[in-house]
């Protein structure tokens, strides 16, 4: 895959497989949560599945452990949710293309191939959103994390918009502007955290200041 490839790439699975073995554990989880949380108003009468997407992003994070995981496992009524409580690569890859079949649910006729598609554009979005640009490394100068700007990425990482998750775009703006001013020369992070996304958690820039992986 070239670049041009990759920035133009409508099919996550693809994406993902070029990705391979530079993709993480935790990326990977919180790719999958995203996308189930796309569907959430599916599960409201699933409570099990909301709960284990709910304990995976923990789990991602380091808030919760083996046993947590391994419970909600055990619980989860939806099946399609297994793929982020499991965690592979190749797990994510599977629950991405289920997840593009559940959001055509009610759907009939040509409109069910062109609600996949839509998905799966989404999906491949957040790809994006949450791996960058493979092609073009991105450093956090070690400058740019000054107080301010470690304690808004921070915020912009925990203050969520719910059910959808993805970060709130008002406070990834104020990031963008706190790091011009702490002489931030780097237009793929400012750029970034000011399109209009949308952004999860595990967004590549957000993850940069943070220094996660």
């Amino acid at each position: 895959m070239t670049e041009a490839e990759w920035m133009a790439c409508t099919h996550p699975v693809a994406m993902l497989n070029y990705l391979a073995l530079e993709s993480s554990d935790r990326k990977c989880r919180l790719f999958g949560c995203a996308i189930c949380r796309r569907v959430w108003s599916l599960m409201s009468e699933d409570e099990a599945s909301r709960h284990g997407i709910e304990v995976a992003e923990r789990y991602a994070d380091g808030k919760a452990g083996d046993a947590d995981l391994a419970g909600a496992n055990r619980s989860l009524g939806w099946s399609v949710v297994h793929g982020i409580t499991l965690p592979t690569a190749t797990g994510v890859w599977w629950v991405s293309h289920e997840i593009c079949q559940w959001a055509s649910q009610g759907v009939t006729g040509s409109e069910t191939d062109r609600t996949e598609h839509a998905e799966q554009l989404a999906h491949a979005g957040l790809v994006r959103d949450l791996f960058g640009n493979p092609f073009r490394a991105v450093t956090v100068g070690t400058g740019w994390s000054t107080s301010t700007v470690v304690s808004l990425a921070h915020a912009a990482y925990n203050e969520r918009l719910l059910p959808s998750g993805h970060l709130d775009p008002s406070r990834l703006a104020v990031l963008a502007d706190a790091l011009e001013e702490a002489n931030c020369c780097e237009p793929a992070i400012l750029e970034h955290l000011r399109s209009p996304g949308p952004h999860v958690r595990g967004c590549w820039a957000v993850d940069a200041i943070l220094a996660k992986e």
